[in-house]
């Protein structure tokens, strides 16, 4: 390989154009001592090859037209995952692009490209259509694990993902399913299947859906309420109070409403109905005996 061609390599991060290397690029390849990451590109045997070496490639021998990561690539570039098997790469519809293993050409619309950020010097899709285009190769407890994890780590929020969600778009029925479950979704039948388990261990005065009102006027349901000790006992979604603003509302709520109404109130995730409905059943069952045990005590020292 002659200077100026060692040099052009050097500016675009080692690669080797297949017009660089005369009429007979296989041969001068061979001398050069390079091997082929694509039908129009060459780097030197010895360099490493990664990632960022593979989109490069793509760039020079696109004549440097738009090239984006997706998927669990684009994850992967957003530090959200570990490097993929198959490198997963997207052009416009309408687009050529030829590429050689590991590298996977998709073709996606601009509205699904819209959005996209620059990571490690390389275009990747934005993390939401990101997490969709990667559901649609997992499974639904993989695709909860992954929302769950990008939300409480500030990745990304339930909103922004519904949003980028579109029917009949592999992925997004998955990434709905993983919103609702984490948010309780409608969390009705999950109340009323915890009322049922309550009862069938006994406990009496167990109301479902009992409005509250404080001083200010601002009223509040307990999804179930045990009046003999003056309990609530709230189902919440995994992720309700992912956000500082709900946190502090629902604690806001569980202090009027013990200040006003001396109503104490025990949260109880909705996975721990849905995965383990006797476990917390009995665990609600021998709190609520406690506090009704507490409160008799007080009551007979205040008699005494």
């Amino acid at each position: 390989m002659d200077a100026s061609t060692a040099a052009a390599a050097r500016s675009r991060g080692g690669v080797v154009r297949r017009t660089d290397l005369g009429t007979h690029p296989a041969r001068a390849a061979a001398r050069a001592g390079l091997r082929q990451l694509h039908p129009g590109a060459f780097v030197a045997t010895t360099q490493p090859v990664d990632l960022a070496l593979h989109l490069a490639v793509l760039r020079e021998v696109w004549g440097g037209r738009d090239v984006y990561a997706t998927g669990l690539t684009a994850l992967w570039l957003y530090g959200a995952g570990e490097r993929p098997e198959r490198l997963v790469v997207a052009v416009r519809h309408g687009s050529e692009l030829a590429a050689k293993a590991p590298v996977q050409v998709r073709r996606l619309s601009d509205r699904v490209l819209a959005g996209w950020r620059e990571r490690q010097g390389i275009k990747v899709v934005a993390l939401e259509i990101a997490v969709i285009q990667a559901a649609a190769k997992a499974t639904q407890d993989q695709t909860v694990a992954m929302v769950e994890e990008l939300v409480r780590g500030g990745r990304t929020t339930l909103a922004r993902l519904r949003a980028r969600c579109r029917r009949g778009v592999a992925g997004s029925a998955k990434v709905r399913r993983a919103c609702d479950l984490l948010t309780g979704g409608s969390m009705d039948a999950d109340v009323r299947r915890l009322h049922r388990a309550l009862l069938a261990r006994g406990v009496t005065g167990l109301e479902l859906e009992v409005r509250f009102e404080n001083s200010a006027g601002a009223s509040a349901y307990a999804d179930l309420f045990h009046r003999e000790t003056m309990t609530a006992l709230e189902v919440d979604g995994r992720l309700s109070h992912t956000t500082k603003e709900q946190f502090r509302t629902d604690r806001r709520r569980d202090r009027w409403m013990r200040r006003e109404h001396g109503v104490t109130t025990l949260r109880v995730d909705v996975s721990e109905t849905r995965e383990d409905l006797d476990g917390i059943a009995d665990e609600l069952v021998d709190l609520l005996a406690d506090i009704a045990r507490v409160q008799r005590e007080d009551a007979q020292a205040a008699e005494g």
